[in-house]
């Protein structure tokens, strides 16, 4: 039988390639034959050995590759894409020049197997969200080609910042980001700007996917959100800033992990807290910074006039409760339930409660100003 004599046959045959055809086509414009050790320059091979090094003594996963740009433009490192395995919270993997990316050290096995998320951002191109199979033991080698953003498809983010009076507030700050997690500022794509004398600020040359946006200046709290830009449009997003605040609190750290408050190994103190990104470490009786590998039992966040409290490292056993607005002194012994990492307000006079992250001891504090 010829496929010519039969026109209903021959069109579906025609049809049936052409969509293989496009599959192909689709498929290989955003990730290609991946790369291997070889492929990467000299100096990041170094790199390389250690972390084969480490998944031969220790076993785990590990990533590396390449991801370059559709149209030619050079990257120069992180500040230009991030890459990010999005699977169990966000682990952002290190950009180095050329667009060759390492994941910063290994981890465990029980992040292996087939169905992990990858994602790449970049301003002002399509944002990749991949499936992955991740191999266990050894180093996944993974290559992608992001895609310039159509000019018709391009997209802007502008608004006003105004403060507390809802003033124009000229000569804030407004940063535009990714919302997963990063490298700081100084490794990530990241754009700021000030805002001009009417408190206007503008983004533009952005790709359809969530952007962070995010106002400050001095003496005043920061006010940040997520949004997404509409293709060919524009998102209007006004920000609005409070004056800091901050807070006071007497606490009792008890030491040796049980829950009483009036006998045993306990620490007395007391914690001027001013506003800012940072927490409080109830064991050493202060308040950190925001180091990416610091270990906090409780943060406060102001959101606009409004501060609170959260817990944003979560071991399973940690949390925190409120007691109410009661004398200090009469929480005489911490609950054994009722513990919860979500918001609280940050309330005058009101006792709380505190696990903490590392030690599972307990801690109580009152707030004595707001």
């Amino acid at each position: 039988m010829k496929f010519r004599e039969h026109p209903f046959i021959f069109s579906l045959f025609l049809v049936i390639i052409f969509l293989l055809f496009l599959f192909i086509v689709c498929y290989f414009s955003t990730t290609v034959t991946p790369v291997d050790y070889s492929d990467f320059p000299p100096d990041l091979q170094v790199v390389l050995d250690q972390r084969i090094t480490d998944l031969n003594v220790a076993g785990g996963i590990c990533i590396a590759g390449r991801v370059t740009m559709s149209d030619g433009t050079t990257i120069n490192g992180g500040k230009d894409v991030l890459v990010n395995l999005h699977h169990r919270g966000d682990r952002p993997l290190r950009v180095y020049e050329g667009g060759w990316f390492i994941m910063r050290g290994i981890l465990r096995s029980n992040y292996a197997g087939p169905g992990k998320g990858f994602i790449l951002r970049a301003f002002g191109y399509n944002p990749i969200d991949a499936s992955v199979t991740v191999l266990d033991g050894e180093i996944t080698y993974l290559e992608f080609v992001m895609q310039k953003t159509t000019p018709e498809n391009l997209a802007s983010v502008k608004g006003t910042v105004f403060d507390e009076d809802d003033e124009p507030l000229s000569g804030a700050n407004v940063s535009i980001s990714f919302p997963f997690a990063n490298l700081g500022i100084n490794n990530s794509p990241y754009i700021r700007m000030t805002t001009d004398s009417n408190g206007w600020y503008s983004f533009e040359g952005l790709s359809v996917t969530k952007h962070r946006v995010t106002a400050y200046a001095n003496e005043y709290a920061y006010h940040t959100g997520i949004f997404t830009p509409p293709a060919g449009g524009t998102a209007l997003v006004p920000r609005k800033l409070y004056p800091k605040r901050s807070i006071i609190i007497d606490y009792v750290y008890q030491a040796n992990g049980s829950r009483n408050f009036t006998a045993g190994d306990l620490h007395k103190g007391t914690i001027n807290w001013p506003i800012g990104k940072g927490g409080v470490d109830f064991s050493e009786g202060k308040v950190e910074g925001y180091e990416p590998d610091d270990l906090r039992d409780l943060e406060i966040l102001q959101d606009q006039g409004i501060l609170k409290f959260r817990n944003s490292y979560v071991n399973g056993r940690n949390g925190f409760y409120d007691a109410g607005l009661v004398d200090f002194d009469s929480v005489v012994e911490a609950n054994d339930t009722g513990y919860s990492t979500r918001e609280k307000l940050c309330l005058a006079g009101h006792v709380y409660v505190v696990r903490t992250y590392e030690e599972d001891n307990y801690a109580k504090f009152i707030v004595r100003s707001d």
